[in-house]
C-alpha cells in the first residue's frame, strides 16, 4: 500500500517538472521568435541601406567627372570625402601609424 503511495508522489513529481519544462519551452520560443524578427528587421533595414548607397553612387558617378568649384575638385568618393580630404586623411593615419598611442 505505501509503494503505491510514492509511485503516485514519483508521478505527481514527475508531472510538475514537465509542466515546468514545457512552460520554460514556450517562453524560449517566444523569446526566439521575437529576436528572429528583430534580426529580420535588421537585416531589411541594412539591405534597403546598402541599397540606397549603391543607388545614390550610381546618379553620382555621371556628374562627379570634372566637377569643380574655384579650382577644387567637389566629386566625392563612396565615403563622402573629396579627394584632399582622403590626402588629408591618409596623412593623419600615416601619422598616427608613426606615433602610436601609449596606453597605460
Amino acid at each position: 500500500m505505501f509503494r503505491f503511495l510514492r509511485v503516485v508522489k514519483r508521478l505527481e513529481e514527475a508531472e510538475e517538472k514537465l509542466d515546468r519544462i514545457e512552460s520554460a519551452f514556450k517562453k524560449l520560443q517566444v523569446e526566439w521568435a521575437d529576436t528572429y524578427e528583430k534580426f529580420r528587421n535588421l537585416h531589411f533595414r541594412v539591405t534597403k541601406r546598402a541599397q540606397q548607397i549603391e543607388k545614390s553612387e550610381a546618379e553620382q558617378a555621371p556628374s562627379q567627372e570634372g566637377d569643380t568649384v574655384g579650382g577644387e575638385e567637389t566629386a566625392t568618393s563612396g565615403n563622402g570625402l573629396s579627394p584632399r580630404q582622403i590626402e588629408l586623411q591618409s596623412k593623419i593615419l600615416a601619422r598616427r601609424m608613426r606615433f602610436p598611442r601609449q596606453t597605460q
